[in-house]
Parts: C-alpha cells; structure tokens; sequence
C-alpha cells in the first residue's frame, strides 16, 4: 500500500506538524464553547411557535430519523418538551416498512391525531411534498435537519438547518446537534447533562470532531461518565465500557460499542426499542432493553458476517453493484465494508414489491450523493452526504440507473489505496512528550483522525506470535531507543533482525505503538 507523507516540514516538531496537518491551533485543543442557538435565523421564530403550542395545549408531534443520530436528537427533544408541560409524542419510521424520512401515512396519521406542530429531527429538508400536505391540513411545521439541502427547499413554519445560514459560524452539526440547539435556545440554558446524548449522535453520524462539533463530543463524553440518564447508563454497562476511556475521550466507545447497538434496533427489528430506552427512567425496563439492544447487534454481527462471506460483485468495476435479499438495515453496512475493502463507491440493494431500496457508500474522492443527484430523473428519493446516502427507484428502472451511473463515473479519477502518514518521526523526537502531547487532541473520529506517523530503518529485536497467533508483537530498536510495536490481525512474516520501515498509530492508553503497514527493507 502506498504511504502519503502529509507534512515535511523540518523546522517543526511532530505534534506541531499533526496540529498543523489539522488545521487546529494549540488554543483549539481545549476550546469546549459553543454558539448562541439564536443565530439560527428561524430559532426565536420556532421557539415562540413551540411555546405558543405548548400554552394552547396543541398536539406536538416529533418525527425523528431511525438511526443513533435521530434517535438521540428525538430523545433530547422529547424529554426537554415534556419538561416544559407539552402535550407532546414521538414518531420513528420503520426501515422495512417505511423507509427513510417522513411519508404521507405519517402525515395521515397525524391529521387523525389532530396535530397541531410537527417537528422533525434529523430529516424533514427533502419532505416538501409531505410537509405540504401536512400544511394544507393545518398542521405547521419545524424542520431540524442537516443533510444536503435540496434546490427548493420546503414552505414551513421555520427551518433550523446549519447549512442554510449565514450567521450561524459552524455548518457540521449532526441531526442531535441541531435538537440540542433548539432545545437549548428553549430552555435559555446550555443543557449540558444533553451533552452525551447529541454526542452519541454526532460521532456515530461520523459528523467531523472539529470546531463546535468537537465541543460537543468532548463535553459529552465525559458527561456519559456520570450520566443521569438510566437508559444511557444501562447501555454503557452491557456495552462494557469503562468509564476511565470516557474520561479520557476515547470515541470508539460510541463508534463501536454504543452506537452500533442503539442502531441495532433500526436495523433488524423495530427502532421504537432504542428510543424507549433513551427516553424511560424506569431501571427494570432500560436494563431489560439494554440487553435486549445488546442481543440484536449480536444477531446484526452474525448476519454481516455471513452476508459478506457470500457475496458477489465485480471488484473491478469502477462503480460497485452490489444486489441480494437483504435486510434494508444491513445495506448501509454491506456498502461500507465493500467500499473500504474495494477503495470503490458501492451502492448496495435489495428488491421489495418492484421497489430497490438501496445504501450508498464511497471513498472521499467521490462525492456519492452528488452522483445520485445527477441520476435523479431515475429515483423515486435520495438523499445523504459526500460520502454515504439512500435512495430508492423502481425495479423497471434500475438496469438505466446503472448503465447512466456508470457512464458518470467513468468520468472521476479512481485514487490508489493509500495511508495518509501525519509525518516521519525523528529518532529524536521525544515520544512520551508527544503520547502525552497527543491526549490533548481527543476525541479521534472525522476530520482529527488518529495521528500515524512514519518510522524508518527500524531492526527487530524480537518477533513473536501472541493472541492465538492472529497478532504480531514486535520489540525494535529505532535510533538508541527500544520500541514496542503490535501488529493486530497479522498477515506479514518478518523475522529478528530484518530492518523495517513501518506506519503506526501511537497508542497513549498502552506501551506499544499499533503498526498500521510495514515494509521490509
């Protein structure tokens, strides 16, 4: 694989070219403000409409996304409105059944319910024709919302959208970063004990861990260490996550293990589990829906497993296609897997009722919703961001979806697989200071990825086999100094005394740096 030095700068230490290679200054690193919520240019207009709701005693109703981001925004929402005496309840659509975002059944629901305010999190910018008919039934509307905005956007009561405004200085919130806004601006407080909650929905959404978004996930999961929500404390514990890697901000906690059963529920079984467990207080129930949570993401494992062992597609497609009865739940994961594998942009499928129903995920160097926009006359929705999105089209129109999808991309330049190397290390470099150094730029995730950095005509000094033989722990002298190094689910066969050059992660939390790819000299 090819390595991709980021940063050769020589008058620079290796923190000050990682900080660098960020955009970050040293005064970022611990900056946790946040923005007023009324620079939003509709947020004191949505705060009076929903205030005024609440003291008619209108009929609130709250349409959230199905996945961790949605789900946690909608909790948030719920619970500040019931704080407040709202007369108010929560909808989520089911994958199998409903599909992505907002639909007229729902708006006909609503109608009979006598709704009088509709508030959508996470979704709601592309439902212009949903909301209208929700308009012409005299249900107004709030959209909370951060996907791509389409060329018109929809007649509503008020839109909180960062992509939108001008004056708002952030444009990256996730879904529950927005609810957050919303519910802080309602409440005229920062809400900080809602700060796990939006946390959990702006790293699973892999929302980038940079400005406002990383105040919030820094704040977030330190308060997940102390949560006052049962629910969130009962996940934590059947997640087996301890609370000394919440402190310290380590966001694969939620990336892995938080995040991955909360949207269990959304994508095997019925997503009504994981926001119940968020917005309950009750202990019996959240330690039983925990588990519960728990049980589906081992089912959610096991299928993926098998599914990706079976597969079929054609790897040297520039363009991957990749079609089977699967559960629509389990297509943003297939789509995933194969474009990390591959290096190519996969759009994943399954058939139902003369309906393909399909997950899109791509490299950066492909904007994949973009491409799905330049294909619209053939989709019945679509939707998402640069490098993940949804769609739907007919069956009858998906062999001309795919031959126009395929003309486009004959267009873009594939990108060789490669690491992208922060820098090379210097023998002298003083590396304690620099793990420690390295802790303040948690937490890791999108756009302050995990620092790598290279190291050059390194001798081992010992080479051994450990974890049933699937690891490779290495000792190697680099420069005058004696280093640790584990390489995780080893393939490579190197010996004592060959000289390598090695890429590798420096891991604060242990003695060993974690090799990423090494070459033999």
């Amino acid at each position: 694989m090819n390595w991709e030095i980021l940063n050769k700068e020589k008058n620079l230490t290796a923190f000050e070219k990682i900080l660098k290679n960020r955009g970050f200054a040293l005064s970022d690193l611990e900056n946790e403000n946040t923005h007023d919520p009324y620079l939003f240019t509709d947020m004191a207009r949505a705060v009076e409409k929903i205030k005024t709701a609440i003291k008619n005693k209108d009929r609130i109703m709250i349409f959230g996304d199905y996945d961790a981001d949605g789900i946690t925004g909608t909790a948030i929402l719920f619970r500040i409105l019931s704080n407040l005496g709202a007369q108010v309840s929560y909808r989520i659509p089911h994958r199998e059944h409903d599909g992505y975002g907002l639909s007229e059944k729902f708006v006909d629901e609503f109608i009979k319910l006598d709704i009088k305010l509709l508030i959508t999190v996470d979704c709601g910018i592309s439902s212009g024709k949903e909301v209208g008919k929700a308009l012409n039934n005299g249900i107004e509307t709030i959209i909370t919302d951060h996907h791509e905005i389409p060329k018109k956007t929809p007649d509503v009561y008020a839109i909180i959208h960062p992509k939108l405004e001008e004056k708002y200085p952030y444009k990256d919130l996730s879904g529950a970063g927005v609810a957050l806004k919303l519910a802080q601006a309602l409440q005229n407080d920062p809400l900080e004990n809602y700060f796990d909650l939006a946390a959990i929905g702006t790293i699973a959404d892999v929302m980038p861990l940079t400005g406002e978004n990383r105040a919030i996930a820094r704040k977030g999961l330190r308060q997940m260490s102390e949560t006052s929500w049962s629910g969130l404390a009962a996940l934590i514990k059947v997640s087996d996550v301890k609370k000394e890697d919440l402190i310290n901000m380590e966001s694969a906690t939620v990336g892995y293990r938080l995040a991955p059963r909360l949207n269990a529920a959304g994508r095997i079984s019925d997503p009504y589990i994981s926001i119940k467990l968020l917005t309950t207080d009750d202990l019996a129930k959240t330690q039983e829906i925990s588990q519960k949570l728990n049980d589906l993401n081992l089912e959610r494992q096991a299928s993926i497993k098998e599914i990706l062992e079976n597969i079929k597609y054609n790897a040297d497609s520039d363009i991957i296609f990749a079609e089977g009865k699967w559960p629509k739940g389990l297509l943003g994961l297939i789509a995933g897997r194969i474009s990390e594998k591959e290096n190519r942009p996969v759009l994943a499928m399954s058939k139902s009722d003369g309906v393909v129903t399909g997950s899109a995920r791509s490299p950066k160097y492909f904007d994949i919703t973009a491409g799905l926009t330049r294909q619209h006359r053939f989709l019945k929705h679509y939707g998402g961001h640069k490098k993940a999105a949804g769609f739907s089209l007919q069956v009858d129109n998906l062999d001309s979806f795919k031959n126009a999808f395929l003309s486009d991309a004959s267009k873009i330049e594939i990108e060789d697989k490669k690491i992208e190397v922060d820098c090379e290390l210097d023998p002298k470099e003083n590396l304690n200071e620099l793990v420690s150094n390295l802790g303040k730029l948690r937490p890791f995730g999108e756009g302050n990825y995990e620092p790598k950095v290279l190291l050059r005509k390194l001798t081992i000094i010992e080479s051994k086999k450990v974890g049933g033989e699937k690891h490779l722990k290495l000792r190697c002298k680099f420069g005058g100094k004696e280093l640790s190094f584990i390489k995780f689910n080893n393939n490579l066969n190197v010996e004592k005394g060959d000289k390598i050059d090695t890429v590798c992660r420096i891991n604060g939390g242990g003695d060993s740096l974690v090799v990423e790819d090494l070459k033999t000299l």
